[in-house]
């Protein structure tokens, strides 16, 4: 705690920036929520035919190239064009992420793709699984440098600080959300 501030002061500080900075800071929590349902879980359940034969070389591969495609994105979400997205256009984007949960659950229950999509859909599978990467970083990213230009400049140090508690708190209630999945596909 800073010194001089008192835990009410704190609060209220907290109070003004979320009345101020709701948007970002949903969107943030809202990028882990979505995220942490679907990452491990849903994509090491997935499965891919060309990784058959490797299994066990197949959960890293899937974490590495979460990991990498995430770092991407993040170094994407600091370049000057991303600083001319609005709130607005990166929450439709985040929001729009729910189609992935979809998407990951489908795969998840190992019905035959259909003729369009191939005849096991592995390119779509890791289109997704590129997307949830690229996007967890570059839309988080974007959410929290938008944010502190948002609040007065009194509030600006602490934004940042909130904005890490939103974070925290989307991964944590992902992360509740995510052990009911393995209950909720065997349904």
């Amino acid at each position: 705690m800073a010194k001089g501030h008192s835990i009410g002061e704190m609060l209220g500080q907290l109070k003004r920036a979320v009345q101020i900075a709701y948007m970002p800071f949903f969107a943030m929590w809202f990028i882990f929520v979505v995220t942490f349902i679907v990452f491990p879980g849903l994509c090491l359940g997935m499965g891919l035919k060309f990784m058959e034969g490797a299994k066990g070389f197949y959960p890293i591969t899937v974490i590495i190239v979460f990991n990498i495609l995430d770092t991407v994105g993040r170094q994407m979400g600091g370049m000057p064009f991303a600083r001319k997205l609005t709130i607005k256009v990166v929450l439709i984007l985040v929001i729009s992420r729910l189609i992935l949960v979809v998407l990951f659950f489908l795969f998840n229950l190992h019905l035959k793709p259909s003729w369009l999509l191939g005849e096991h859909a592995d390119w779509l599978k890791m289109s997704c699984l590129i997307i949830l990467s690229l996007s967890n970083g570059f839309l988080s990213t974007c959410a929290a440098i938008i944010a502190p230009g948002l609040v007065p400049d009194d509030l600006k140090p602490q934004t940042g600080t909130f904005s890490g508690i939103f974070i925290v708190f989307g991964i944590v209630c992902g992360s509740v959300v995510a052990t009911f999945v393995p209950d909720m596909l065997a349904a």
